[in-house]
Formats: structure tokens, C-alpha cells, sequence
């Protein structure tokens, strides 16, 4: 690599002083028209020596770089910074090569990148192929260690110094075959502005200043003009996607990157360089009478004179445009003379007849048919295709080599419908041709028609091209003909009011309508006639003049008609001469209103008499209405009616009449509730009366007798030692009071009880009840022993009259009740022991149950 260390200016007359030179392969001599490097190997020494072409100059090299390494060879080069003029003092620039620095890292691409390293594959950019997806970040680099070259012409990266950093960075690609490339180029960390160009590899043979192999001037000097650029821009850090067109395949292509400002230095980002494949599309065409032939269709456009053509680009199955061609390229149309397209179309040599450059451009049939650019020939074969190339370039020389040119729909430019036509006045004759149209491309015959001045067709008929019509007007007035062959239609009139003939003048026409019954026939123009039309009969008159009946004959077809006739049982139905009066299918003939035969369907129905038995209740006291009558005692009631149909219809009625019911209930509530009954709410005893419906929907007298239940109210007292609890109807209580709970008595209604707690201190007092009575009335209900606690893990044991133990516990809490296992033992005297450690106490208990 080479790192520019510039030495400085110096100035010199017609001379190069403070040159350092030494020889290298690389650096062959050349001798541009503005620099004389002939003698670049004639040195005194390869450190610094003084040169002069007139050996006046005593000037000697100034090296002030800081990066030169002991040890190795250093290379100069010194470059005019103007043109050379006799005996003027010129500025000149030197550059140090510097071999030891080989690493793109520390020196990137720079000032020698241009002649030296584009071979270099570390700073190739891989163009990924169409259809793949790119690598992101094919490239990453920076313009840090970069500096401008001069030595090759390099062009500056913008024209305006404050617009660039002077820090160039190169890199190169290879065209695909496709000819087109999309790049994604973005400015990364420590760039605000990454200025880029695309340049064509020129590969000359002479670079500014001796170096090989390519330039960036026109003729590899630094004074002539550098090569534009085929694509200029810049990116900032969200990147710029470019497309670049009319690349040639297989050629070198040189990206130039710089910053956007002095000292603007830092990363930037290639993301991908990919190949655009280009697809101008399949196409339609559109003709003026509405029709759309496809490429994919057989048939042929034929455009008639006059008419133009819609070229369009057809869809595929998912409603996408067939259409793929980068931006850098315009869709247009072509008409051409080759089917296939030639692939590539670039120099394919192919004959191009006409195109337009816009999407939506259009063709018109209204040349001369000369076969010229712009002007398709009549009845040739052509093809309508899509072309994507570079705007603005003439089409003709296909030059882009990223065109693209589908398959086209066929075509051909009708010579125009021509008539020539004559009028005889004397005999009344109108004679007429044509040539031109479909007819005379493919040998198919022509249509006419001639029209009256009223519009209506008096003749039709066909004609070869070239061949002639004659037509005997009938009448002296004018007559349109209109001539077509399929595809383009053509009129024009005929005056014919001028003719002479008398019999054409004063015509005897008569016209007739009639009509005949299908099946029969008529004689009419000679034949017997058995289908309708429009029938000429021409007879000679008495002035000699033929007369003309217009016949225009109809056909009727019979009437045959169906009927559905509905009788009462015993009417009857007549019809003509017929009369019915059973059911059945009867068909009687008849001469209809257009005197054709005709039949007569009936269905007939006979409707039987109808009777009904209907059951009905009501309530003693109503009436049912039946027949015109207020029924309201039971029976049964036989009425006479008319059905729908207007025939007689017997009604019988079964009429019950059901009894209205009394009755009386009982109701019980508590004090403070209410009882609904009807629609009164009640809160007092009593009788209350209400009137009801009954299960049979008649009226029920109910009476209701309420009773009001009053609340009540207990007292008790109780004593329990302290530790112990009271059990008040689940609530457990352990301290003195007074105690309220409500409980339900067997009504459902509130029972209060007021209860008056006593818990005395039982420490001291040990005393052993001798008695138990458990009848559930809170008293003395199990064998208490004041303070139990002071017995706290002796042995309790109750024993009966016999000596058998009926109840044992080592932790007594006053819960006997007289029994042994849940089973009730019998009234009587039992005995207990009390073994603790140290003391034992003994005694009797009477178990006797009170009755409440």
C-alpha cells in the first residue's frame, strides 16, 4: 500500500527540485505531455540528492514524516501543481511511497488505490447474485487513514472543498450479466456524511504522473477533464439505496467514497451490492373496439385504421405486476419484427419499427404505411412489446445492456376500408367496391348493407375485395351502405333522389299483413308459405310499371288454456256445450279470438258438504254466542253455514256450563310478618274474603282465616365456677351477665330467653355434689364439682349399687350425665372415687331425672 507523505511545495524554474527518487518496477517511466520522468533512475543516491535540469537548483528534499522505519527503502515521487511554463516559477508537490506499510487496516485504500490495488481482492465488493438474498455488511471500512490521490488524477469526491474531507476511500465491483446492480450505502460511527460516486474502470494505459493501469481524465493527464461520474450521492447513517443500470457484465466498476466536510472522517457500511434481474413483464394490448388480446393468446391484433392500441403489463395469479425492472430504468413499448426477442437485446440488430417511452403510451393506425421508423407498414406482421431501458436514450440502439424486451402480442396495421362507388340516374343503379381492411390482408369477402332513407335494410349481402356491386334503388331517395369486413367497418351514402325512371319516380307498393293459424300456409312469392316474413310479390300494372305487395306475414299458433273450476255437491259447471257436475279432467275444443283452433283444460272439483262438532264450557251466569244466539244453559245447538267455497257447512255445539266453587283456608304467622292474600297484605288476625278463577276458569269465593302468633319470652338463672363455660343454645359463655338469644319455637316463631350468668370463684370451697338430674332443664343437669380443677389428673370412677364402675376419667370437667357409653342408666344411688397422688375422696350420688 501506499501512504502519502506529502513533503511540501516547492518552487523551482522549469525544473523539479526536492526530489527523492529511487528505482521500482512498478514505478516504470512514462513521459506525459506535462512531465518529464525519464531519468527517475539517474540518482546520485537513494537518500535525498540535489536534480536540476540546468544544475543551478541546489534545493534539497525535506522529509518530515514521523512513520519512516529504519531499514527500508523509501520511493518518491514529485508532481507539477500547475502547468509548466518557460522560466516561471512552478509549484510542485512530492508524495513518499512507503513499502513497509502493508496492512489495510493502518492504511487503507488511498492515494494509490487507483493504479496499484484495484487487483487487491481484500477491497473487491461481492455482487450477489439476482434472486438471493445479500450479505448484510458485504463492507465495512473507514476514511481515517485515507488521503486524496494526485498522482492518478483522481477526481475529487464533491466540486466544492467544504463539501469533502479529502480522505478517499476506493472500492471496486464487478458488473453481473444483468447489467444492473442495487447498493445499500450508509455512513456509520464517526461519519455524518458519506459522499459517494460510481465511476467505469477506464483501465487505460497511462496514468497522470506514469503510474498504470487505469486514469479518471480523459487522456491520463491532470489537466484534461475527469471522467463524470455514472452515479453521484450521499448517505447519511440511515443509508441511501441507489441502482446503477447499463452496466457492462463482466467489467470493473470503482465506488468512491469520501466524508460530506473537512475533517469529516470515520466508519461507513456497504451493506450489499446485489444484481437487479430485469423483467420488462408480459403484456396486453387494448384495441379501440374494446377487445384485449394477451401475449398469452393465439389471436392477432388487428387495427383497423384509425383505431389505436392500449398497450398495458398484465398480473399474474396473486394480482402482482408482471413487471420487475429497477429505477433506474423507464418502461416504454416497442413495435418490432421479431418473435422471440433476441436475448440479449443490446446490438441484437432486430428490426424496430416504432415505440413509445411512458407506461401509458399508445399507438395509432394513421400513417402512410411506409414501413418507416414511426410509420409500421399495412398488413405486415408485427409484435407489441415491453421495454425497459434507460430514459432518454434513443430505443433504436438498444445501447443500455441492462434492457430488457419481452415477448410481444402479435399485430397488424390495416390498410384503410377505401370504397369507390358510382350512380347510374338514368337506369337507377348504384354500383360500389372496396379494397383495404381484414378483407383484403386475409382473402375473406366483405359484408354490405344498403338502408333506406328511413333507416330500414333493403338489401344485404357479400362481396370479394376488387369485385362490384349493383343495386337497383326502388325508389328516388338517398341510401346509406355500410361495408365491414369483420373487424373494421366503413359507410357512405348514395343520393339517388335524381332518378329518372317513372316506375322508380311514382312506384305502386302496396303492404299487407296477415297471418295464418300454425300448420296451415299461405301464397305467397310464388310458393306456398308456411313460416312468417316478409314476402315480395311483383306484378305488372296498367301503366306497365311493376307493382310491388309487401307481405308480411305472421304465424299464430294455437291457444290451448287450463282452468281450475271448484263446484258445490249438487251444482254443475257448463263450458261450451258441455256441462259437468262430477270432479274430474274435461278438454273442450274452441275457435280462439285469432281464429285458430284451441282447447280448453278444466280441472274440476266438487266440494262435499262440510260439517264441524265444536265442545265448549262456561261459567254459570255467561252466554256463548252460536247462530245468532246468546246461549247460556247446556245442550247441544245444530247451525246451518257457508264454507269459502260458498257451499253449505253444518256446525254442531256442545255447550257445558260449570258451576263457580267456594272455599275457606287457615293461616298461621308470627308477630311482626305479613301474609299476602290477593292482592291484600295482612298483619291481623281475622277472616278475609277474596274472589278468585278456579281451575275451570270460573269465579271461586275464597275465604281466608289468619292468625297472629305472638312472641315469648323465658327467664333463667345458672352458676358455673370460673374456667367453666355455659352453653346458651351455642353460644359458649364464661363471665357473669345478663344474656339474650332468640331461638324458633315449634310454630317458627321468635322465642327469646333471658338468661342471668353467675361465675363465682370455686378455689377453697372443694365441694362434690351428691346429686345429679339430667333433664335438660340447666339445673344440676350433670354431677358438678366445684373448682374441678383442684382434681386435675386424678382418677374420677363411678361405680353402681354393685360394685361395677359405670363411668372413669383421669381429667373431669363436669360432664357426667348419668350414663355409661351414650346409654341412660336408671335412678338409684352410685358411688364415686377420687384417687390423687396424695389424697383420695369418696362418697354417693343420687340419680334422678325430674320431669319437666
Amino acid at each position: 500500500m501506499m501512504e502519502e507523505i506529502t513533503l511540501g511545495k516547492q518552487s523551482a524554474i522549469y525544473s523539479e527540485s526536492a526530489a527523492l527518487f529511487g528505482f521500482d518496477a512498478r514505478f516504470s517511466p512514462g513521459i506525459p505531455s506535462d512531465y518529464n520522468c525519464a531519468n527517475l533512475d539517474d540518482l546520485y543516491a537513494n537518500d535525498g540528492a540535489l536534480n536540476g535540469l540546468f544544475g543551478g537548483t541546489t534545493v534539497s528534499a525535506i522529509i518530515d514524516a514521523r512513520c519512516l522505519e529504519p531499514g527500508y527503502k523509501y520511493f518518491g515521487m514529485v508532481d507539477p501543481a500547475n502547468n509548466l511554463t518557460p522560466l516561471a516559477t512552478q509549484n510542485i508537490d512530492t508524495w513518499l511511497y512507503d513499502p513497509s506499510v502493508v496492512s489495510p487496516t493502518t492504511n487503507p485504500p488511498g492515494n494509490d488505490i487507483l493504479c496499484l490495488a484495484f487487483a487487491d481482492p481484500l477491497f473487491e465488493i461481492p455482487v450477489t447474485p439476482a434472486g438471493t438474498n445479500p450479505n448484510f455488511q458485504a463492507v465495512a471500512g473507514t476514511n481515517e487513514f485515507a488521503c486524496r490521490e494526485y498522482l492518478a488524477g483522481e477526481p475529487a469526491a464533491a466540486a466544492q472543498q467544504s463539501d469533502r474531507a479529502d480522505q478517499t476511500v476506493w472500492h471496486y465491483f464487478v458488473a453481473p450479466p444483468s447489467g444492473s446492480v442495487e447498493m445499500n450505502i450508509r455512513a456509520y460511527i464517526g461519519l455524518d456524511t458519506l459522499r459517494y460516486n460510481v465511476y467505469e474502470l477506464l483501465n487505460g494505459t497511462d496514468c497522470y504522473g506514469g503510474l498504470q493501469p487505469a486514469t479518471y481524465t480523459q487522456d491520463g493527464t491532470r489537466n484534461t477533464p475527469i471522467v463524470t461520474p455514472m452515479l453521484t450521492g450521499s448517505a447519511g447513517f440511515d443509508g441511501t439505496q441507489e441502482s446503477v443500470c447499463c452496466l457492462v457484465p463482466g467489467k470493473i466498476y470503482a465506488i468512491q467514497l469520501d466524508g460530506g466536510s473537512p475533517g469529516d472522517e470515520g466508519q461507513y457500511i456497504i451493506e450489499y451490492v446485489r444484481e437487479v434481474a430485469n423483467d420488462a413483464g408480459d403484456v396486453f394490448v387494448q384495441l379501440s373496439n374494446g377487445n384485449t388480446i394477451n401475449v398469452t393468446d393465439t389471436d392477432t391484433a388487428f387495427v383497423c385504421f384509425g383505431d389505436t392500441i392500449y398497450p398495458g403489463i398484465m398480473v399474474n395469479g396473486i394480482g402482482e405486476s408482471t413487471l420487475d425492472i429497477p429505477s433506474c430504468l423507464s418502461l416504454g413499448y416497442v413495435i418490432h419484427n421479431t418473435s422471440p426477442v433476441p436475448d440479449p437485446v443490446s446490438g441484437s440488430g432486430f428490426v424496430f419499427i416504432d415505440s413509445v417511452q411512458t407506461s401509458n403510451g399508445i399507438f395509432v393506425n394513421n400513417t402512410n404505411g411506409s414501413g418507416t421508423f414511426g410509420n409500421p407498414s399495412f398488413n405486415q406482421l408485427y409484435y407489441v412489446s415491453p421495454m425497459a431501458d434507460q430514459p432518454g436514450v434513443d430505443w433504436g440502439t438498444f445501447s443500455c445492456s441492462s434492457a430488457a424486451l419481452s415477448n410481444g402480442v402479435p399485430v397488424v396495421f390495416l390498410q384503410p376500408i377505401q370504397p369507390v362507388s358510382s350512380y347510374d340516374n338514368a337506369l337507377c343503379t348504384i354500383t360500389f367496391t372496396a379494397s383495404g381492411g381484414l378483407a383484403t390482408f386475409n382473402g375473406s369477402s366483405f359484408s354490405y348493407s344498403i338502408s333506406n332513407a328511413a333507416g330500414n335494410a333493403v338489401s344485404t349481402g357479400t362481396f370479394a375485395a376488387g369485385s362490384n356491386v349493383v343495386y337497383e334503388v326502388p325508389s328516388a331517395e338517398v341510401f346509406t351502405v355500410s361495408v365491414t369486413d369483420g373487424s373494421c367497418p366503413y359507410s357512405f351514402t348514395v343520393d339517388a333522389t335524381a332518378c329518372a325512371n317513372p316506375c322508380i319516380i311514382s312506384p305502386i307498393q302496396v303492404f299487407v299483413d296477415t297471418a295464418i293459424c300454425a300448420g296451415g300456409s299461405i301464397f305467397l312469392q310464388g310458393s306456398n308459405q308456411t313460416t312468417a316474413g316478409l314476402y315480395t310479390d311483383v306484378f305488372t300494372a296498367a301503366n306497365g310499371c311493376d307493382s310491388t305487395i309487401y307481405t308480411t306475414l305472421s304465424i299464430n299458433e294455437p291457444v290451448n288454456f287450463a282452468q281450475t273450476i271448484t263446484i258445490c255437491q249438487g251444482a254443475s259447471y257448463s263450458i261450451g256445450t258441455s256441462t259437468y257436475s262430477s270432479a274430474g279432467i274435461y278438454t273442450d275444443p274452441f275457435v280462439a279470438a285469432n281464429g285458430c283452433d284451441s282447447t280448453v283444460t278444466t280441472t274440476l272439483f266438487v266440494t262435499a258438504y262440510l260439517t264441524s262438532n265444536t265442545s265448549q264450557s262456561i261459567c254459570q251466569g255467561d252466554s256463548y254466542a252460536f247462530g245468532g244466539n246468546l246461549l247460556s244453559t247446556a245442550g247441544t245447538y245444530v247451525d246451518t253455514l257457508l264454507s269459502v267455497e260458498g257451499c253449505d257447512s253444518i256446525a254442531t255445539l256442545f255447550l257445558t256450563v260449570l258451576p263457580n266453587t267456594v272455599g275457606s283456608i287457615t293461616a298461621t304467622i308470627c308477630e311482626g310478618q305479613s301474609y299476602t292474600f290477593g292482592s291484600q297484605t295482612l298483619t291481623t288476625s281475622g277472616a278475609y274474603t277474596n274472589t278468585l278463577v278456579n281451575a275451570n276458569g270460573c269465579d271461586s269465593t275464597l275465604t281466608l282465616y289468619l292468625f297472629v302468633t305472638n312472641a315469648t319470652e323465658t327467664y333463667q338463672q345458672a352458676e358455673i365456677c370460673q374456667g367453666e363455660t355455659y352453653d346458651l343454645f351455642g353460644q359458649l359463655l364464661t363471665t357473669s351477665g345478663m344474656y339474650i338469644d332468640t331461638t324458633s319455637t315449634a310454630a317458627g316463631c321468635d322465642s327469646i330467653v333471658r338468661l342471668e350468668l353467675s361465675v363465682i370463684d370455686c378455689v377453697g370451697d372443694f365441694e362434690i355434689s351428691n346429686m345429679v338430674t339430667p333433664n335438660d332443664d340447666g339445673q344440676n343437669d350433670t354431677w358438678k364439682i366445684n373448682n374441678y380443677p383442684y382434681i386435675a389428673g386424678c382418677t374420677v370412677t363411678i361405680y353402681n349399687r354393685w360394685g361395677q364402675p359405670v363411668y372413669s376419667t383421669n381429667d373431669y370437667q363436669n360432664e357426667w350425665a348419668g350414663t355409661k357409653d351414650g346409654e341412660l342408666l336408671p335412678d338409684g344411688v352410685y358411688f364415686y372415687s377420687i384417687k390423687c397422688s396424695d389424697e383420695e375422696f369418696t362418697g354417693s350420688i343420687n340419680l334422678f331425672r325430674f320431669k319437666k
